[in-house]
């Protein structure tokens, strides 16, 4: 006999009375049901929450009366039915993973039935798909060369334009490492690269890659590690780039990353969702907020912190649009000084200097504070040892140019915000390359290399200019320039 019969002679039973408290007491919906008749005999408090009805409704109900669609399901004890779906009280439906046990109680015959409800998983997995088939397309299609390979240098995919550009087929290309992409003469190169990727090093370079008919062309390639260990390379025929004017060949190298980035960005939110909600469930099963592991606590902590890395991956893919709107830039970077002065240790001075807090431009305030925050992060990473930090917002008249990320400047009136650290300065080299996607100096595990890269697509998009001076040992400025806004 069990416990999770309706009321019985036994009840006084303490073994019974606790398997009746663990039936009630169970976070899933379970439900008894005689296995000839189907009527319910008892169920428990979670399965009134997840169907509505209350014990007596239940009661005077079979199993079949909650299918969406009657004759849909047949109940099986001792295994797995497929997901099935329910209707609720209300008449909303849920899809449901059911699970039946038999068990005899007062010599007739029983079925066990947890119940559980997986609708929101079925509709992210739904979406998990077509994230997937998006992403997909999106890989197939870049007007770029993508090559994937495991953390040893053997091919994993390449998308359309890596077969055009190789001679290979997919399947060829999988029988491949990233050394047969080498010539000969410059396997010893293909070694070093490999271990400056496998170190978790950025890699940039221009060289002969290798075709299936023997032949070498000349390529741009633009590689990195993933936290997967896995490593992705965009490679562009250097023939295309000679035929662009030099100072656009930053921007198509941002726009081509941007898309890959973005499908990378669609792809773990979705799963990040789903981390999300199922930790948030498993806290929520706890009656007592003080019992939830600390454990548990850090996974939802860390995928809320990794749900804040994608909405800066999807804006620097450009996914997500800048919203313009009259912005006092001076007023803003009054306003972001104490954050400033949180964000930077105590032996670095903060100054914020604005002769008119009221200069107006048209901006995206979120995306200006980002791209402050980023500035500052550089400089208080430039002065280990401290110093200061000067935030200004001056009217300017910049001429014609070109600017740090390669846009043309067109002439007229801008507001400038500067910002101007004491820290170690940059090299010609690191200046020129250092709004270059996953470029960075500081050492592994400490930088993306996608902060600039941020702060460089951000500008573009409200059609501003980036400037740098710099000198190793005496600091660095960099001044965003926005158009001006001009009173009616």
């Amino acid at each position: 006999m069990t416990a999770v019969e309706s009321r019985t002679s036994n009840d006084d039973d303490p073994d019974s009375r606790a398997q009746r408290h663990l039936f009630e007491l169970a976070p899933t919906p379970m439900l008894l049901v005689d296995a000839k008749t189907h009527r319910v005999m008892d169920v428990n408090s979670a399965a009134n929450v997840q169907y509505g009805y209350t014990r007596d409704e239940f009661l005077a109900r079979r199993s079949d009366d909650i299918l969406a669609t009657h004759g849909s399901s047949t109940l099986k004890a001792g295994g797995l039915l497929e997901v099935t779906r329910h209707r609720r009280k209300d008449g909303s439906l849920i899809d449901v993973d059911v699970t039946a046990t038999s068990i005899v109680v007062e010599g007739r015959e029983r079925c066990l039935v947890v119940a559980n409800d997986v609708t929101v998983q079925r509709r992210m997995e739904t979406a998990l798909r077509a994230s997937e088939a998006s992403f997909r397309q999106l890989f197939e299609d870049a007007a770029d060369a993508i090559i994937t390979a495991d953390v040893d240098g053997k091919v994993l995919g390449a998308n359309g334009m890596a077969c055009r550009l190789t001679g290979y087929t997919v399947p060829e290309l999988q029988a491949l490492s990233l050394h047969d992409l080498y010539l000969e003469s410059q396997q010893e190169l293909a070694a070093e690269h490999l271990v400056l990727l496998q170190n978790g090093g950025p890699l940039l370079v221009e060289r002969p890659l290798r075709r299936k008919d023997g032949t070498a062309t000349l390529v741009e390639v633009s590689a990195t590690r993933l936290p997967d260990g896995r490593l992705h390379g965009i490679v562009r025929g250097a023939g295309i780039r000679s035929e662009r004017e030099p100072r656009t060949h930053q921007s198509l190298q941002l726009e081509s990353l941007g898309q890959f980035t973005g499908g990378i960005a669609h792809d773990f939110n979705n799963l990040l969702t789903v981390i999300l909600a199922n930790a948030h469930v498993l806290a929520g099963s706890y009656t007592l907020q003080s019992t939830v592991p600390e454990e548990l606590h850090d996974v939802i902590e860390a995928a809320q912190r990794g749900s804040e890395m994608v909405r800066r991956l999807l804006r620097f893919a450009r996914q997500q649009p800048v919203e313009l709107a009259p912005v006092a830039l001076g007023a803003l970077a009054k306003d972001l000084s104490r954050t400033l002065r949180r964000l930077l240790p105590e032996p670095i001075d903060v100054a914020v200097d604005c002769a008119d807090a009221q200069l107006a431009v048209m901006a995206d305030a979120g995306a200006i504070e980002q791209i402050v925050m980023n500035l500052a992060t550089n400089a208080r990473d430039a002065m280990p040892n401290g110093g200061s930090v000067q935030v200004s917002v001056r009217r300017d008249w910049l001429h014609e140019g070109q600017g740090a990320c390669g846009e043309s400047i067109v002439p007229g009136e801008y507001v400038t915000l500067s910002v101007t650290d004491t820290g170690i300065g940059l090299d010609e080299v690191t200046r020129r390359r250092m709004f270059e996607p996953f470029f960075t100096t500081k050492s592994s595990g400490k930088g993306t290399g996608l902060g600039l890269a941020m702060t460089c697509r951000l500008v573009q998009q409200h059609r501003g200019v980036i400037q740098v001076s710099s000198k190793v040992g005496h600091g660095t400025t960099v001044r965003i320039s926005l158009p001006a806004m001009h009173a009616p």
